[in-house]
């Protein structure tokens, strides 16, 4: 049996199918010993008819070959590869080399993931949590220095602030899931993380974070009926956070939130941002620049904005498209995948992705509060570009394993 089994597996490319296809032909065969010996052959022949019947090793190897090919998602690579060129879009030519460099990193990491074998992260994902943790602790307590009275922390070249976490996150969470651990520790811990990005204060991980864990628990094997117990218990715990932190807040954070209702009461302070964005909406072409100016960072959190601008709807149009197609298609990746803890990663880095996209683009439309987010590879700046590039390097690493799994 063992050497028909090598026999087969020398014939297939693909070193992480081997371990599959062998196992498989392992069970089979034993399945097919069992029912010949029940037959009265002795179990030295019922193994060689077992193996008669599977054909010729060379056949069965080239056909295994064929099936456990490793699956690249062709449409995946090419919007995310469109996306990476639309980001020079925004910027002006002296912005371009470390573009460049940015790029070469994401496409780097994108490969890196891709090639590697997610389901190894598997064992250890529970770490990640841990790291996470102790990552925040050190923004809250011995921050390198503050950039808008955000800490972060130096590692050479880098700055890492509590957004780097959220790649991190996501494997901790895929591995929680997938393990069935206590939803109340899993909540605990939640908690836990939650005030310590509020420690911060960083307002968007905590957002992103909280949007991401609750959709994995939602797509979680729990019962219909323990979801929404526990959904409606999360709203009124949020809800009356909500309106405690209303409760408590300065009138100048009371002010950004009546902008967003009603611009006009203060169209000189909080609501000129949002004036200003809709008069762009108006005004803006389907193609060809407008000369239009008072919207901050265009290259950044209003890099929609900044599109429609230099560029008009079309191109702005097109961009969306190719972030939706990216969300779309991991969407489908998900359904096909039999592996839990791969469900779960894709379904914690879509949610990411998907939130920055909606989110980013509905508050250009004022459909959103304006806050701090950034959109996937289209803002300017590191971060932007790897968290996405990891989303992406995810997708396609657990969609070329995703036969893998017995």
């Amino acid at each position: 049996m063992e050497r028909f089994i090598q026999q087969v597996a020398k014939l297939i490319r693909s070193k992480e199918a081997k371990a599959t296809v062998a196992e498989e032909l392992k069970q089979h065969l034993a399945l097919a010993q069992t029912k010949h010996m029940e037959r009265g052959l002795s179990k030295e022949e019922a193994m060689r008819k077992a193996i008669q019947d599977m054909g010729s090793p060379i056949s069965l190897g080239e056909s295994m070959n064929k099936i456990h090919k490793p699956k690249i998602d062709w449409l995946l690579i090419a919007a995310f590869s469109a996306l990476l060129l639309c980001g020079f879009f925004p910027l002006e030519v002296p912005a371009y080399p470390k573009k460049v460099f940015i790029i070469f990193l994401g496409v780097g990491l994108v490969v890196v993931l891709y090639r590697y074998d997610y389901r190894k992260l598997t064992k250890h994902a529970e770490w990640f949590l841990v790291v996470t943790i102790v990552v925040l602790l050190l923004l809250g307590y011995f921050p390198t220095y503050y950039i808008n009275g955000k800490p972060e922390l130096k590692l050479g070249p880098f700055r890492i602030d509590s957004l780097w976490t959220l790649p991190m996150l996501v494997i901790g969470w895929a591995g929680y899931f997938s393990k069935n651990r206590s939803l109340f520790g899993g909540f605990a811990l939640f908690t836990f993380i939650s005030m310590l990005f509020m420690l911060q204060p960083h307002l968007i991980a905590f957002i992103l974070h909280t949007i991401m864990f609750m959709v994995i628990f939602l797509y979680s094997k729990h019962t219909i009926k323990t979801k929404v117990i526990t959904i409606v218990s999360s709203a009124i715990a949020g809800a009356t956070f909500i309106v405690f932190v209303l409760a408590n807040a300065m009138p100048y954070q009371l002010m950004r939130v009546y902008a967003f209702i009603n611009p006009a009461n203060d169209a000189e302070g909080s609501g000129y941002v949002y004036i200003r964005l809709q008069q762009l909406i108006r005004e803006a072409k389907w193609f060809g620049a407008i000369p239009f100016e008072g919207i901050p960072e265009l290259h950044t959190d209003f890099v929609f904005a900044g599109i429609i601008r230099s560029y008009g709807f079309g191109p702005a149009v097109f961009i969306a498209i190719l972030l939706f197609v990216c969300i779309i298609r991991l969407l489908l990746i998900i359904q096909k995948v039999r592996d839990p803890f791969g469900r779960y990663l894709l379904t914690g880095s879509m949610t990411l992705f998907a939130t920055q996209v909606v989110v980013n683009i509905g508050m250009i439309f004022g459909f959103l509060p304006i806050m701090a987010m950034s959109l996937p590879f289209i803002s300017y700046g590191l971060m932007p570009t790897i968290i996405a590039a990891a989303m992406i390097g995810f997708g396609l690493s657990v969609w070329r394993r995703k036969s893998y799994v017995i």
